[in-house]
């Protein structure tokens, strides 16, 4: 017969193997539970707005999907984009509207765990963008009507073909204020276009352009007729005959013309004709060398100027002291428009001599008769040098350039001692010597990372050594790799080890320092960081139930 100390002491053992195996039970499902699927209803769709036109915003999201599962967006059966479905198998993304023909397409979801699919339909409409979105009628070069404007439109029609060639573009017409240009073009099979036009004679105003493909798809965008003036010529001395035009100007109204303040309006005085233009003629007042402004006024404010010149052309450098590989800004005034302009250097500041050019480039004056041109100085050896603006006059029967030099002016260049890196953008360097800041091309010097401590990076090139504040060479984590981490800067990629992770910051030890670096955005980052978390919480539940047992156990007493 089974005594009743006995029993109780087999009831308990039956017990705890029951407790025991129940937190098994318990800490296994715990341990798998995030990898199994939970399926909820089927998966659904809505998209906010429904319609809209190339490059919109618009917000796709449903329910139904697979929990903590993969949720794909289609664009008419393109991958677009992908999202996570919460634990209640909920989703939303925000999507950019592609470029794509006019009319209702497919935006389709799939539930990639069990391959349900839903899908909307999202209307594009079309759209025009005028660039610039005003402009004149006297644009560059003169003569040739107004300023050149760029018509792109998206979400136009296309026409459906028979397979292989499925679509093929539409054609467009442009009209300006209601009167049709005769440069009609033609979509893309995307229902993409971009057409040029002039602006034409009008007075100021806003005006609407209008594109309209022959399947009927329209859009309009404003343009505003600015008023211009130009002068012929654009630089000239004391009592030199100057002829200045204007345009965009109010229509059938008086217009006051001023040289420097000066009134230099003809004495019958100026009218603007019906498409709101006007011409006047004065000469030069008696004035000191020097850039000046001509200025027209009509009756109702609308106002427009020009530079001019006295007595002839001028034309600045900047910097004008520099070292090898610098970047060289020249700035001209007073070229007569029209006429191409080479920038050429030579080797001596003594203009009497015969010397040898070395072309640079060639630029174009515009209406004003101005310029800006920039180059990398090619010579590194220490010197006074002349950058020259000549004008490209014609071409010689065996094929070379003829060029009458207009102005010149003087750039030194030194031997400098590098001190500090003011900014980076991008490949330029903005750099702070003992004759003031230059600007430098660091790749044309060979510049490499030598040393990182704390936040300040030491740069070595060929003339010298440089610091720079490490924002300035543009930290960017690119890849992780286990605990090794990929790093792009402006000068180049270096890698390191993760030797420890703080929120989203890491820091990584490189073979030329220490770097602290955001992380967040790095595929394999999360990773890094959650790996552990998982690992410590599963040893925990394991330890966890370990001790349990082994309490159990410790508190069964031998058998009598």
């Amino acid at each position: 017969m089974v005594s009743k100390k006995s029993l109780l002491r087999n009831t308990a053992h039956a017990k705890a193997k029951i407790i025991t195996t129940a937190l098994l039970m318990i800490a296994i499902s715990l341990m798998v539970l995030p990898i199994v699927p939970i399926k909820a209803n089927p998966i659904t769709v809505a998209i906010s707005p429904t319609s809209g036109t190339v490059g919109s915003t618009v917000t796709v999201s449903g329910t139904g999907a697979t929990a903590n599962g993969e949720v794909r967006v289609y664009w008419e059966g393109a991958f677009i984009a992908t999202a996570t479905a919460n634990v209640a198998g909920e989703y939303s993304i925000s999507i950019t509207v592609p470029h794509s023909r006019a009319g209702g397409l497919y935006i389709q979801v799939r539930d990639v765990a069990t391959g349900g699919t839903v899908s909307e339909i999202f209307t594009v409409l079309p759209e025009i963008v005028l660039i610039p979105n005003e402009g004149s009628v006297w644009g560059h070069p003169p003569y040739l009507g107004g300023d050149e404007i760029m018509v792109r439109g998206t979400g136009f029609g296309a026409h459906e073909l028979p397979p292989p060639q499925y679509w093929e573009g539409a054609n467009v017409t442009l009209e300006f204020n209601g009167v049709v240009w005769t440069n009609i073009t033609s979509t893309n099979w995307d229902g993409s276009f971009e057409a040029r036009f002039y602006v034409p004679s009008m007075p100021h105003g806003i005006y609407n352009v209008t594109a309209t493909d022959d399947l009927g798809n329209s859009a309009y965008a404003s343009f505003i007729v600015v008023p211009k003036i130009v002068s012929h010529p654009t630089s000239g001395s004391a009592a030199a005959h100057v002829h200045v035009e204007g345009s965009g100007f109010a229509a059938s109204q008086p217009v006051t013309v001023t040289f420097d303040g000066i009134n230099v309006t003809i004495f019958d005085g100026v009218m603007t004709d019906p498409q709101g233009r006007f011409a006047n003629w004065f000469k030069v007042p008696d004035v000191p060398d020097g850039i000046y402004t001509i200025t027209a006024t009509d009756a109702d404010g609308n106002s427009a100027s020009a530079p001019f010149v006295v007595p002839g052309t001028v034309m600045f450098l900047t910097p004008n002291v520099t070292v090898g590989s610098s970047i060289v800004t020249v700035t001209g005034f007073g070229f007569q428009p029209g006429w191409s302009v080479a920038i050429t250097i030579n080797e001596t500041a003594n203009m009497d001599l015969l010397y040898t050019v070395m072309m640079l480039g060639q630029t174009s004056p515009d209406e004003y008769g101005s310029f800006e041109f920039s180059f990398i100085f090619p010579i590194t050896k220490p010197g006074i040098y002349n950058v020259t603006a000549q004008r490209i006059t014609g071409m010689t029967p065996e094929g070379f350039m003829e060029m009458e030099a207009e102005t010149w002016a003087c750039l030194t260049v030194v031997n400098l001692v590098m001190d500090k890196l003011i900014e980076m953008q991008g490949d330029i360097a903005v750099i702070q010597t003992e004759v003031g800041q230059i600007e430098v091309k660091l790749h044309d010097l060979n510049a490499t990372l030598l040393l990182i401590q704390d936040d300040i990076a030491v740069i070595q090139t060929d003339i010298g050594t440089i610091q720079a504040d490490l924002t300035d060479i543009q930290l960017n984590v690119t890849a992780i790799n286990g605990n090794i981490a990929t790093i792009q800067t402006t000068l180049g990629t270096i890698e390191g080890k993760i030797t420890s992770i703080d929120g989203n910051i890491a820091t990584i030890k490189t073979d030329i320092g220490t770097v602290k670096a955001d992380i967040s955005n790095v595929k394999g980052a999360q990773e890094a960081i959650a790996t552990p978390l998982y690992i410590a919480i599963i040893l925990a539940l394991i330890s966890a139930v370990g001790v349990i047992v082994l309490l159990i156990f410790m508190r069964r007493k031998p058998k009598s």
